[in-house]
């Protein structure tokens, strides 16, 4: 017998560290310039490790102990540093209260809003660049570039355990959505979250012109799209449809409803 579908709510992280962490990045057109315990009798307990993965015809995997939503953090940490190797992903997960930004991120990605005061974290670190002629400037593969680390981590997840990972945190989940007291359910938001990003159009090149202190888009038609919109364009076109193509295949396998024009 078949598994059933499982429920948006369960790739809330998937949408998070694909939708939050790569497009979401906080990003800004730049000019260019530049022990034991005491007695040694406390010890702590060994992280949660993920279930093997199950067949099909399997029942779901059996739950952890979950620990309060304020005190999750670690948890969160510990199964997510099991689904991927990748070195950036360490570094985020630094972060604290991972579940609120999670939610929150998703919250901001369904309305087009900029969820980037929630992830301040993953702004790149070099400078945004242009490539200029004699008739116009355009954004460089070296700004593009700096979203690589971005995309490959939010690639190199497992789908399978990431999956996994999302049913067994799920709860957490609905109490951090709860708290914001928004009248649409999470799986609403979350398939309107998805459908956000990947119906995006992603052209090959992306014109820029220099304002006083800044760049904008040279297209009028760009430069009226929404703050989600630009923050994906902005990671360069190889990465903005690598995660667009992430995203329909956890969509599908997940049986999430799609948006007519995709």
């Amino acid at each position: 017998m078949s598994r059933p579908p499982l429920s948006p709510l369960v790739i809330a992280i998937i949408a998070v560290l694909l939708i939050g962490g790569s497009l979401f990045v906080y990003f800004k057109f730049m000019p260019q310039g530049g022990d034991d315990g005491p007695g040694g009798f406390e010890t702590t307990p060994p992280p949660p490790t993920l279930p093997p993965p199950t067949a099909e015809d399997e029942a779901p995997p059996p739950s952890i102990e979950l620990p309060n939503l304020e005190e999750s953090d670690e948890t969160v940490r510990s199964l997510l540093g099991q689904l991927s190797q990748h070195p950036s992903l360490t570094g985020w997960l630094a972060a604290d209260e991972l579940v609120h930004r999670f939610v929150k991120v998703v919250n901001n990605a369904a309305r087009r809003e900029s969820p980037r005061v929630h992830v301040p974290f993953m702004a790149p670190k070099d400078e945004f660049q242009v490539t200029e002629d004699e008739i116009r400037s355009v954004i460089s593969d070296d700004s593009f570039r700096r979203y690589d680390l971005l995309t490959a981590a939010f690639v190199s997840l497992d789908e399978t355990g990431t999956a996994q990972f999302l049913r067994i945190l799920s709860p957490l989940f609905e109490e951090a959505w709860g708290q914001l007291g928004n009248p649409e359910t999470f799986d609403e938001i979350l398939a309107m979250a998805i459908d956000n990003v990947v119906t995006v159009q992603v052209p090959d090149e992306i014109e820029v012109e220099k304002q006083v202190t800044s760049y904008r888009f040279a297209d009028p038609e760009l430069e009226a799209l929404d703050p989600l919109s630009k923050h994906l364009l902005r990671l360069g076109p190889d990465n903005a449809r690598q995660i667009q193509d992430k995203l329909r295949r956890l969509r599908d396998a997940l049986q999430l409803p799609k948006a007519t024009s995709d």
